[in-house]
């Protein structure tokens, strides 16, 4: 199975603190809209009420003349851009427009009118948002209705809404910004200790964290200090062990390796079982001291500024010869005829070892 992507810290971050502002800003907004919504519109319903009442009692007094000019009544109304009046007297219908007529007012508001409830309500006129408003006017059989345009209205609350939109945008965009600022300050000590680490990796045990004022990481930063030291004491008592232990085991293996070349020089005297013996002897010997070598070159390699002695050397010739010098029996070598004289450069005494071991493992472990 895949593994799931996961993002980087500094970006989990910063999308975290870009979501909350998001979230945040737009609850702000929401409220703030729908407040600015309903204190507007409550403001808009009184105005235009009062207007409506002032137009009523205008057409109530002209319709108690002896006689009433209705038609004239409608000029005579003071009304607003976008006001619309209609006038019902004993079921007879007068408009300040040709575009308003009584078919469209809802029978919700002209029934409970002409009935003789006042109402006001929110209602479409002409695709656009409008302001109902039905006064009775039983003292001369009849009733007022005023529609009132609020299409500005509506283009009020349309920017006000794009404006909450871009103001919660900026700040979520902010809110990101600040969240990415805010990691690269938090992931700053991980990153130095990062860097520390790849340091000591390659023998710099000298890398150590700068002490630290914030008590949080103090510890951080003493503990991985710690850590470094204990590491370093550990790899030199390490390599002084190993270098101990071969340079011990040297004396010893100069004497049997002695010893073996005089047995070797007298094998002809020996009996058949005697010199399988001896051949098995002296591999183990040889064995024996390809293991202090190896100890040797441990302890060697893990000083620090231990040096490399480079030189060209001709890497078919170094594998055919570790091949040669090995109990390694009947081993068929294919060598690519293009790279007969391909050299390298690099340390011809560790080559020889890597080697050596590579061959000794694959044929211990691997048959």
């Amino acid at each position: 199975m895949r593994r799931p992507l996961r993002l980087r810290l500094s970006v989990r971050l910063a999308v975290t603190f870009g979501v909350g502002a998001l979230l945040v800003s737009a609850l702000l907004a929401s409220s703030a809209y729908l407040l600015s919504r309903r204190y507007l519109a409550q403001e808009q319903e009184h105005a235009t009420l009062r207007q409506a009442y002032f137009n009523a009692a205008v057409v109530r007094t002209g319709m108690q003349a002896q006689t009433p000019d209705v038609p004239g009544l409608l000029d005579l109304l003071p009304s607003g851009i976008g006001t619309n009046a209609l006038i019902e007297q004993s079921g007879r219908w007068y408009s300040t427009s040709l575009t308003v007529s009584r078919d469209g007012l809802p029978l919700s508001v002209k029934r409970p009118v002409l009935n003789g409830a006042v109402v006001q309500a929110w209602i479409r006129s002409n695709g656009a948002p409008a302001l109902l408003e039905g006064i009775p006017l039983p003292s001369v059989d009849g009733a007022y209705f005023q529609i009132t345009d609020e299409a500005a209205l509506a283009r009020t609350l349309s920017v006000l809404r794009a404006v909450l939109a871009a103001a919660a945008g900026a700040a979520s965009l902010a809110g990101a910004l600040v969240g990415w600022w805010a990691s690269r300050r938090l992931t700053a000590p991980l990153r130095s200790v990062a860097a520390a680490a790849e340091r000591i990796a390659v023998g710099d045990f000298q890398t150590s964290l700068p002490p630290e004022a914030d008590a949080a990481l103090g510890g951080l930063v003493d503990s991985f200090n710690t850590m470094v030291e204990a590491l370093k004491e550990r790899i030199e008592r390490d390599a002084r062990f190993a270098g101990d232990v071969s340079h011990e085991l040297r004396s010893p293996l100069t004497t049997l390796s002695t010893a073996l070349s005089v047995l070797q020089g007298r094998r002809n005297e020996l009996s058949p079982r005697g010199a399988d013996a001896l051949d098995l002897l002296s591999g183990e010997v040889l064995r024996f001291q390809r293991l202090v070598e190896d100890l040797l070159e441990i302890s060697r390699a893990d000083e620090p500024g231990a040096p490399v002695d480079r030189e060209p050397i001709r890497i078919c010739e170094l594998v055919l010869q570790v091949l040669a010098e090995g109990q390694y029996g009947e081993v068929t070598t294919d060598i690519d005829s293009r790279l007969l004289d391909a050299t390298v450069d690099g340390d011809k005494r560790r080559l020889e070892q890597a080697l050596r071991n590579l061959l000794d493992n694959a044929q211990r472990h691997g048959g």
